[in-house]
């Protein structure tokens, strides 16, 4: 299997939510958590939180909205 970043890994992953419903796409609100917890973050406060100081580097990989 050819090498994926984790980025790609996680928009393979299946949406349950109704799209009419969704501000982000699935596979990035996965990667924010990933990225939150890694930082250090341990609820989802603190995961918004990270996401939010880290907007600038994560809109170079994501389609923030």
């Amino acid at each position: 299997m050819p090498f994926q970043s984790l980025l790609e890994r996680t928009h393979q992953l299946p949406d349950p939510r109704q799209p009419a419903k969704c501000t982000h796409i699935m596979g990035e609100v996965v990667f924010m958590t990933i990225v939150g917890l890694l930082c250090g973050a341990d609820d989802w406060d603190s995961i918004v939180q990270c996401a939010e100081c880290k907007e600038d580097w994560l809109s170079k990989y994501l389609k923030l909205p």
